[in-house]
């Protein structure tokens, strides 16, 4: 092969190159679409998480109220049971510092594909969704969990890559957008017994128990 044949050779490679390079550019401008919420930036800047006195947390076929009955966190849905408070405080402090890894531009059509959708009977497809509300009654904000981004399978929108794992979330203050956060919120349930106090009811000390 000619020098001038291999010379040839390198210009095609690397106009192919400069060719692809562009075109994922164009695609990735294309998923990060304009949102309210830009990459980095927190999903919820101003959650009054000191001020939230009640969450509720609604899911398919369940749905869980933890609220603040004086100086104490009950569970609504357990007979006013106490609460977790620690994983409550956890959940709170996590949104405060919440940020979007993506944001894309999705109205309703893609609620089912992202997990968001509120009229899914599969609960996969259905989500959480939170609302939080004050001493005063009024809503402070709500928000959706949908799926994970592994859950939801290979996305061409997504761009977290690397086999990271995170989750696909709705906030009430961008309707029609979707965005991608590296928390995946694990522990989070609607199933009212999710939320007990983990040490309020104690065995050790029992040693009879009386069927009726």
């Amino acid at each position: 092969m000619s020098k001038k044949q291999v010379l040839t050779l390198w210009i095609v490679a690397a106009s192919l190159g400069i060719a692809v390079i562009a075109v994922k550019a164009t695609q990735n401008k294309g998923a990060e679409s304009v949102t309210a919420v830009a990459r980095g930036e927190k999903l919820l800047p101003t959650f009054p998480a000191r001020d939230v006195t009640s969450v509720t947390i609604a899911g398919q076929d369940s749905t869980v109220t933890v609220r603040k009955d004086g100086a104490a966190w009950i569970v609504n849905e357990r007979d006013s049971y106490p609460a977790n408070t620690g994983m409550l405080g956890d959940f709170l402090t996590t949104l405060v510092d919440l940020k979007a890894a993506q944001g894309l531009e999705a109205g309703a059509t893609y609620d089912k594909r992202f997990g968001l959708d509120d009229d899914a009977s599969n609960p996969d497809d259905h989500g959480l969704h939170v609302t939080f509300q004050g001493s005063d009654g009024k809503d402070l904000g709500n928000m959706a969990l949908g799926k994970s981004t592994r859950a939801a399978g290979a996305d061409p929108f997504s761009m977290m890559g690397g086999g990271r794992t995170g989750r696909y979330v709705r906030v009430h203050t961008d309707p029609d957008s979707i965005y991608v956060v590296e928390e995946t919120f694990p522990r989070i349930s609607a199933d009212p017994k999710d939320w007990l106090a983990e040490d309020f009811l104690q065995l050790d000390g029992i040693q009879r128990i009386t069927l009726k």
